[in-house]
């Protein structure tokens, strides 16, 4: 029994010296804050966060560990900071917004983009959480996208004109447009490889410019995605290898990127010089993006070798007006009141693209 006593009180006083000498949170924060000024980056850290184990709420660590961030190169410390211990499902719609914020800040795109999806799908009405949401797309060349999140959007409040209008534009990317995104999206999938959504977004970026093998090479290591195979697709339909497009296309019309589906198809008819299946096939890519100027272009020089003179007139009037939606969309500033977004409302009900129209309508009677 004695024995037993002396082993309980020397256990005890050894908990009581480690506790005596454990530095106190206060003591913890000023050797990270020294550390931080001398740039001894990893006792900073270390320091910072056993004062945040001792003190979850210590103000002083927290901003050690958040200037910490981009020195070391690791942005997750910022949002694990914001995020705190909690889940997802319990933050509120402020904390997910700056939480995808910072994840947007640091490039990491896909970690913004669910953080924004749970915040519109808790509170569709948060006009700031639907910003973002809906901007997201735009930075990854996604008009289709975009175009769903507006338009789901405008159920609950109105987007900004800027916003709408730069989105007509992004429907008819061209290289002007998509050279200021390379970097970019360059710099999301650097921070985040498995960003399948960056990655569409930079192979659409080579694809406006012309790297057609660029835009091959980046996505083969994903085409076992759908999405990303249908993509790969009109790069090598677009680049004339028609053995390798046929091989990617799904056997039927898929879900998303129907367009693009059907833009692959007249590609490959077009080389295999089926004009009427590609007529058909090239109808159907301008009739789900109605935006594009690229699938009106190439859907007119069919109309034209297949002389349907009426049919090509047609088309060429709505690729006129295609391209005059795209100019006003490089003029944001000009447009400025309803005046000027109605006739671009009226504009894209002319070519088919009702859904646009009513939310330009929507923006327009604001």
């Amino acid at each position: 029994m004695k024995s037993i006593l002396l082993s309980i009180l020397f256990l005890i006083a050894g908990f009581v010296l480690q506790t005596f000498n454990r530095p106190a949170v206060e003591d913890l924060e000023y050797e990270a804050s020294v550390a931080w000024n001398e740039t001894n980056l990893a006792v900073a850290e270390e320091a910072a966060r056993q004062a945040l184990g001792r003190n979850p709420d210590s103000v002083r660590a927290k901003e050690i560990l958040s200037k910490l961030a981009e020195p070391l190169r690791r942005p997750e410390i910022e949002l694990a900071l914001t995020l705190g211990d909690q889940n997802r499902q319990e933050l509120t719609e402020k904390q997910l917004a700056e939480a995808g914020r910072i994840a947007l800040s640091r490039s990491l795109f896909r970690v913004a983009n669910e953080l924004f999806s749970e915040g519109v799908r808790r509170s569709p009405k948060n006009a700031l959480l639907q910003q973002q949401y809906a901007t997201l797309p735009g930075l990854q060349l996604d008009a289709e996208e975009m175009q769903t999140r507006l338009i789901q959007w405008s159920k609950f409040g109105t987007p900004p004109k800027d916003l709408v209008v730069l989105f007509l534009g992004l429907a008819s990317i061209d290289s002007r447009g998509a050279s200021s995104a390379e970097e970019w999206l360059r710099t999301s999938l650097a921070a985040d490889s498995n960003d399948v959504e960056s990655r569409l977004g930079l192979a659409r970026c080579f694809l406006a410019m012309g790297r057609y093998r660029e835009c091959i090479q980046l996505l083969d290591s994903h085409c076992q995605h759908p999405r990303v195979a249908i993509l790969q697709a009109v790069a090598y339909a677009t680049d004339r290898n028609l053995s390798a497009a046929q091989g990617l296309l799904p056997d039927s019309e898929p879900a998303s990127m129907r367009a693009e589906f059907w833009y692959a198809k007249g590609l490959i008819f077009v080389e295999q010089e089926k004009w009427d299946d590609a007529e058909i096939a090239l109808h159907k890519a301008v009739r789900e993006r109605p935006l594009n100027k690229s699938f009106r272009s190439r859907y007119c020089e069919i109309l034209r070798r297949l002389k349907k003179t009426e049919e090509e007139s047609t088309q060429e009037k709505e690729l006129e007006t295609v391209i005059r939606i795209v100019q006003a969309s490089l003029n944001i500033e000009q447009i400025s009141d309803r005046s000027e977004l109605m006739p671009l409302a009226e504009m894209c009900s002319e070519i088919g693209a009702e859904d646009v129209a009513g939310l330009v309508s929507a923006v327009a009677g604001r």
